[in-house]
């Protein structure tokens, strides 16, 4: 089975990756109000695209008139995603396999340079290569595959794909004072 797009994001936020805010919309109304500043005195709009499983995201929509068009264009194709669009970077991805002998492995795929990375790039894939294997192991996830861009001297998860046996459940963990905490305290499993 396929792995839903926003619960895989929301899996690898939850073990501790940065990833870029999204959620589906389902109207370009929704799509809009996605894109409106929060807590502006000005009603100024960030940037986002638009995408859906189908189709490949769009360039960065900076007006109303921009996301409605878009919007209209990919609502006959499936459940339309919106993600805030990030600043312009090269992408890396992250894969997650089971060998012919059950073992899983996480590595990063494709990478588009031919030098040796700084030593903070370096850490930062790192961290993500990490995170991704926390939630892969943590699952029963059978491939994965992570897109993410790096920009500023971080790294943003852009998109996740894959499948598992069983749906990815997230489960909330309780803090030591019996709420919700937010990020590292809820994981994701592979219930049957």
């Amino acid at each position: 089975m396929n792995l839903d797009p926003i619960d895989a994001l929301t899996a690898l936020a939850r073990a501790g990756a940065r990833t870029a805010r999204s959620r589906y919309v389902d109207s370009a109304e929704d799509a809009v109000a996605f894109a409106e500043r929060r807590n502006a005195d000005d009603p100024r709009i960030v940037p986002i695209v638009l995408c859906n499983t189908m189709t490949a995201q769009t360039e960065p929509l900076t007006s109303e008139h921009a996301i409605e068009r878009a919007y209209r264009r990919l609502r006959d194709a499936g459940p339309v995603i919106a993600q805030v669009a990030l600043p312009p970077g090269p992408d890396v991805f992250i894969v997650g396999d089971i060998d012919a002998a059950g073992n899983r492995a996480v590595h990063l795929k494709d990478r588009a340079y031919g030098h040796r990375e700084p030593p903070k790039t370096e850490r930062m894939l790192e961290h993500l290569v990490n995170r991704v294997s926390k939630v892969f192991g943590d699952t029963r996830l059978q491939r994965l595959r992570v897109t993410a861009r790096l920009h500023d001297n971080a790294y943003t998860v852009t998109q996740v794909a894959g499948t598992a046996s069983v749906p990815l459940y997230l489960e909330p963990r309780l803090g030591k004072r019996g709420h919700d905490r937010k990020g590292d305290e809820y994981h994701a499993s592979g219930r049957q």
